[in-house]
């Protein structure tokens, strides 16, 4: 095993503490907000090599907000992560931690890696908001918002939903500048530039409502790609519908459209449904259903199909509010289908996590 002391690689440590004195130092004298959670998630599962394994995660994530002047504003937030289980002694782990995002920076650091314990810090945002006459102007690690489905995006080329994750609330970000300008109450239009590793992306969405439902087209060159979009999201007799069409020039495959058709509607009995379509060469529904059991207390279910292949995925769940800032949540990942179909070849996963705010 490594010495505690070349695996905690102290310099990252010092650096760490000496970058955060000071940023507390400098937004002492500041109007700034803290605030932030802890998340504890344990899982259970097997790898793609079919060795069985636990994973125990927790985070702990700050989120500084600091009115820097009249028109400027930071925010950042702060990650710091351990990770225990016998996945850590896995192939598939050792892949986990060598894994980078195709963002521009690389804001991830490993803090100390040992056979039992596997801790690493990371910006997951970090961006100056500037209020210009134009508009907004966003510059740094952040979350551009495109699309309107909630289970899959045709339009969200920056961060789409990945909803069979296990985490599905996190989104990478994207390292660029992006302009809000509003063009009236109710219309505007976004513009962005982001850099990758590999490659830069731009592109515009205009947004306007017309008789209570948004309307927008966008258009957006990433890399070599060139993508043509549309959503729209409204009410019907009080059920939300949405749907979103993309086309997408392609320079090293052929062409291709996504398409996404949504809708979901709550009942006087807490009952809410969603259903959603999905179409990117392949044909994909989605289900799903939650009901509040008693005032703190909600239990659910998520089913996605993949109608060409016949492989699903089922996700059942409980949730229950330990408090006005805490909830625990217990449930599963249920795969099935042939060989070689796409949920197929993924074992079951079972989980239960808490969350405090703070």
């Amino acid at each position: 095993m490594k010495s505690l002391f070349k695996v905690w690689k102290p310099r990252r440590l010092v650096a760490g503490f000496v970058v955060w004195f000071f940023l507390f130092e400098a937004v002492s004298a500041l109007s700034f907000e803290i605030s932030g959670n802890y998340k504890n998630l344990l899982s259970a599962s097997k790898t793609q090599l079919k060795e069985d394994y636990n994973l125990d995660l927790n985070r702990l994530r700050l989120q500084i907000k600091s009115q820097l002047s009249e028109n400027l504003s930071a925010d950042l937030q702060y990650d710091i992560e351990a990770y225990l289980g016998s996945l850590l002694k896995t192939s598939t782990f050792t892949a986990f931690k060598n894994y980078r995002p195709p963002t521009k920076f690389d804001l991830i650091s490993t803090l100390l890696d040992s056979e039992n314990l596997y801790v690493r810090q990371k910006l997951y945002r970090f961006y100056f908001t500037c209020a210009l006459p134009l508009g907004d102007l966003k510059i740094g690690r952040q979350k551009i918002p495109w699309g309107v489905g909630r289970v899959w995006n045709a339009t969200d080329p920056f961060n789409p939903v990945d909803f069979v994750n296990l985490e599905r609330e996190e989104r990478v970000g994207v390292d660029g500048i992006s302009l809000d300008i509003p063009l009236s109450a109710l219309a505007g239009l976004n513009l962005v530039y982001v850099e990758g590793k590999s490659n830069r992306s731009m592109g515009g969405r205009l947004r306007t409502n017309i008789e209570g439902t948004d309307y927008s087209v966008l258009g957006a060159k990433l890399g070599s790609d060139y993508l043509l979009g549309f959503d729209f999201a409204g009410q019907i007799r009080g059920a939300g519908v949405r749907g979103e069409f993309a086309y997408t020039k392609a320079q090293a495959e052929a062409d291709y459209l996504r398409l996404v058709l949504s809708c979901d509607y709550t009942f006087p009995s807490s009952l809410y449904f969603l259903t959603e379509f999905y179409y990117n060469g392949q044909h994909y529904g989605f289900l799903g259903l939650t009901y509040d059991i008693f005032s703190l207390l909600k239990g659910g279910i998520y089913f996605m199909y993949n109608m060409d292949d016949g492989s699903n995925f089922v996700n059942p769940f409980l949730d229950y509010s330990l408090s006005e800032n805490s909830s625990w949540v217990i449930g599963s990942h249920i795969l099935s289908g042939k060989t070689g179909s796409e949920f197929g070849a993924f074992s079951n996963v079972y989980y239960a996590q808490i969350k405090w705010f703070f």
